[in-house]
This record gives C-alpha cells, structure tokens and sequence, in this order.
C-alpha cells in the first residue's frame, strides 16, 4: 500500500476525527489525507488486493456532511451495503466493495464530542435524538427492515429519508402512503401492471417495487394497510419478487423496506387487524421518535430554524417563548411549525407575541378543531377535491387527511366520486334551507 501524507494533513484530520480503512491485506490505520484514491495502479493512495480492481477505481473524500465514495467510471462497480453507487455518502460504519475487493470504512469523532450527529433535517440536540442518530447510522447500511414508530407529526418521514441518504444505496427513495392505497389497484401501485391488464391500462406501468430497484421503499402508515394488501406484501417480502398484474414472468426487487407507523402494531395483531407473520418480518429494527413534550429542549433551536426559514426576521417575545416551552404539543413539530407559520402572518411587524401563536387543544382523536368535519368538507371543495391542496390548507399532512376520510367513509374515491358524496353532505337537510313550503 502507498500513502501521501503531510504532517499538517494529520494534525488536522486528529482534530477533525479518526477514520480508518481496513480489509484486503490493508492494516486498520488512520487516513489523513482529504481526498484517497483506490485503485490497483501503484499511483494509488491505496493498492489493495484482490480481483476486479481498476487501475483508478474510486475515491474517498472529506465534505462538509462526512465523507462519500465516488466511483471513478469502473468496470466492475463500487458498492456500499450491497449496493452498487455511482457517488453516496458514507455512514460511521460501512462496508465497501470495489469490484471484488471488500474493506471496512469506519469513521469515529474527536475525543469528547459524541459520536451521534443530527440527522439531515432533524433539529434536536436531546440526548433521545442523539441516540436515535447512533441508531439510524448504525442500521442504515445493513439490508434490514426498518419499523419508524411515533405519534403523528414527529417527523417520522424525515428519518426514513436519513436512513435512505445514509444507506449509499444507488437508487431513490420511493414514497408509499399505504393509508391512500385503493384496494382494487393495490396491486398495480405497488407491484406494476402491463397494458391491458385491466380497464384504463394503456401503457406498462412499474409498480413502487421496481420503482425502488436498489434504493429505499418507504412504506408510511403501514398500520393503515388492509389485510389482503398485508398478504401480498408478506409474499414479496419472502421471495424477493414481483408479479405485474396481466403477465406470469417474476421480476426481481432489491428495494429495502422501511416503514412508518403511529399505531399500535401489538394491538392491531391481537384485534386481527395486522397479520402477525407480516409482523415479526417487519419488525427486524424498530426506531422510536420521541413526541416534542419529552424533548421541550429541543423547542428553541426548532423555534430559530423555522423563523429562520422564512427569512422575515422574525422573533418571540419572553411571553410567547414560555408559551411554546409550556405547550403539551399534542400535534408534535408539525403543530408547532404550523404554528410558528400563522404567527408570522398574523402579526404586523417582526415580534410575535402570546395572541400570534393561535394554539388550539385537541379532540380526543387526536386531530385539530379545523379537521373536524366543518373544516374538513369544505377545504375539499374549496380545492376542487385536489386532496393536497385541501391538507395544506388544513394545515395537516396526507396521511392524517387520508385517515379522516377513512373515518368519514370516504376513502378511495376518485375525484368526481368524491366531490359528489362531499356537496351531499355538505347540503342542508331538506326544511332547512329555505324558510316557507310547498
């Protein structure tokens, strides 16, 4: 193995962190260089080896979030996890392959700072977010499921999306709201469907599986799934394949399988709501996100980065801070995002004061006063029954607009479907919307 070095390199990679490279006959040493070409050329930073080694395969480069593999137009491919990059982030721990020579990257930080780092998007210092980072470093390369557990509004799409960047998986995160899925065509959204297999299918269409190949489906609000939809999931999830509906061929999926999920998975088992083998194959590594009232610590810095965002120069008075540190936040970092959002219109110059901040309590159900059905019907046809438009206003996510129309009976409804049970409902029983008779 040849090495360039420079003792101002090493001073300041000691200050920055310990990050080591081992495996194929490369003793576990520190790196200390910004940038390591590997390759099987002797010009190489480092020569490991073994076989299918270009002359200049790929480098290791210090950026601002870590450090990223960069493969350098290889012939047989640079791999992290399992899965073939082109360019990835690395994780604290990952196992690399550059074509068939397999080596440890492992990435430790300076003496006294904690070896658990914020997760892109997520603000939280607590020392419960800092353990779910470690969790989420340590379990993002591997191939296994992943269950996101938490109440609504925690932000548990934003950890999906960390697990996903810090995979290095080649492919793309794919979003699936399994409490939208229609029943009917359950089968062509997530496993595709060929032309003609069914009324209104004029083209191929790959299904989320194929979609995902070789990245992260994630699955939010599994919960919500219906059984029959849980038995054909199980099914994929066993033999690693596809059947697209009106063909007989299997297709192989690589996608990795992430979950979400604010119910209580151990109840619906025992209510015969979730299948119990879907279950125990899901459940391989659940991560909890904590609600906002057990990390009130955290509410200043989310308080500075979503003013901050808005770039309007906006500020809480004394009153307004204790207000939001006192708070339950029954709707998490959602309801308080929100919330910061109205006060920043509300008020007229840059101070936002207690009578700005609009807080609401909750219903039982867990749903804000302007979901219930009053605010609810009419926000859908306001929006024409353009569903994301009509949660935006609400000030809700898709999925908590979804399961309210679940509840009302009105879900999987197409679009004129569902503006007509909508005006039906909204109309005024008859006698009471004119005064005189017949």
């Amino acid at each position: 193995m040849a090495t360039r070095q420079t003792d101002s390199m090493a001073r300041e990679c000691l200050a920055r962190g310990r990050v080591f490279l081992s495996g194929a006959g490369v003793l576990r040493r520190p790196l200390s260089v910004r940038c390591l070409r590997i390759g099987r050329d002797r010009s190489n930073d480092i020569s490991p080896q073994g076989v299918g080694l270009s002359r200049k395969h790929a480098e290791l480069r210090q950026v601002a979030q870590g450090w990223e593999v960069v493969d350098l137009g290889s012939k047989n491919g640079t791999f992290v996890a399992g899965a073939r990059v082109d360019r990835a982030q690395l994780p604290a721990r990952a196992e690399l392959r550059f074509g068939g020579v397999v080596m440890l990257f492992e990435a430790f930080p300076p003496e006294g700072m904690s070896s658990s780092s914020s997760l892109p998007g997520v603000v939280g210092s607590h020392p419960v977010m800092e353990q779910l980072a470690d969790l989420v470093r340590r379990v993002a390369p591997t191939e296994v499921p992943v269950v996101i557990r938490g109440e609504s509004g925690v932000g548990k799409e934003l950890v999906a999306r960390a697990i996903h960047e810090f995979s290095g998986r080649a492919g793309q995160l794919v979003n699936v709201n399994c409490g939208a899925l229609n029943t009917q065509l359950v089968g062509s959204q997530l496993f595709g469907h060929v032309r003609g297999a069914f009324t209104g299918a004029d083209r191929d269409r790959a299904g989320a599986f194929e979609t995902a190949r070789d990245g992260t489906l994630f699955l939010d609000e599994v919960g919500e799934m219906p059984l029959e939809v849980q038995a054909q999931l199980l099914r994929v999830l066993e033999c690693g394949t596809v059947t697209r509906l009106g063909e007989v061929r299997e297709r192989t999926v690589s996608a990795r399988v992430v979950c979400a999920t604010h119910r209580d998975l151990e109840r619906a088992v025992k209510e015969g709501r979730f299948r119990l083998d879907l279950y125990h194959r899901l459940m391989v590594f659940p991560l909890e996100v904590p609600p906002l009232r057990q990390r009130r610590s955290d509410i200043p810095g989310l308080v500075a980065a979503f003013l901050n965002r808005d770039g309007g120069g906006y500020f809480l008075n004394g009153s307004a801070r204790q207000m939001l540190e006192r708070y339950p936040w029954p709707g998490n970092v959602r309801e308080l995002k929100n919330c910061l959002q109205r006060a920043t219109i509300l008020c007229e110059g840059q101070e936002i004061s207690p009578g700005h901040l609009s807080l609401v309590e909750r219903f039982g159900s867990g749903l804000t006063q302007t979901m219930d059905q009053e605010g609810l019907l009419p926000s859908i046809l306001a929006h024409d029954g353009n569903l994301t438009q009509a949660a935006k206003s609400l000030g809700v996510s898709r999925s908590t607009l979804y399961r309210r129309l679940k509840a009302e009976g009105l879900a999987g409804l197409g679009r004129e479907a569902l503006l007509a049970q909508v005006l039906a409902r909204s109309s005024p029983p008859r006698g009471e919307g004119a005064s005189g008779g017949p």
